[in-house]
């Protein structure tokens, strides 16, 4: 999974193991590759969510079991479990996993057998 890919999925993560309002911008840094991604969340609801990633211009949106990234036209998925997850991506057929701790989120990439550290500031 690429390094902008996961941190897209921390934003998700972020966002849906807390309560964060809609229309609203928030930065993930990542730890790994010391650089800061922007979003934007605009749909949080029960059953779909909706985030804008300024750098690739385009939406991950959908339910969490068929999230689709407009900009690698691929699906993704996500099941969340209180504070821990698993996830897959349909573009490198890779698995990842890992749980969210308030702003902190760690993913292990299957892909690339590593951890990955990532933190939420709104």
């Amino acid at each position: 999974m690429t390094d902008s890919k996961r941190a897209c999925m921390a934003a998700i993560l972020a966002v849906r193991c807390g309560n964060y309002p809609l229309y609203k911008d928030f930065t993930i840094y990542d730890h790994s590759v010391s650089l800061y991604f922007r979003f934007h969340l605009a749909d949080n609801s029960e059953t779909n969510i909706s985030v804008y990633d300024y750098q690739k211009g385009n939406y991950v949106q959908g339910p969490l079991n068929s999230l689709y990234d407009y900009s690698s036209f691929t699906f993704m998925s996500l099941d969340i479990n209180g504070n821990t997850f698993q996830g897959y991506d349909y573009e490198t057929s890779s698995f990842i996993a890992g749980n969210v701790d308030n702003t902190m989120i760690c993913i292990y990439d299957y892909q690339t057998s590593s951890y990955y550290y990532y933190s939420m500031f709104l």
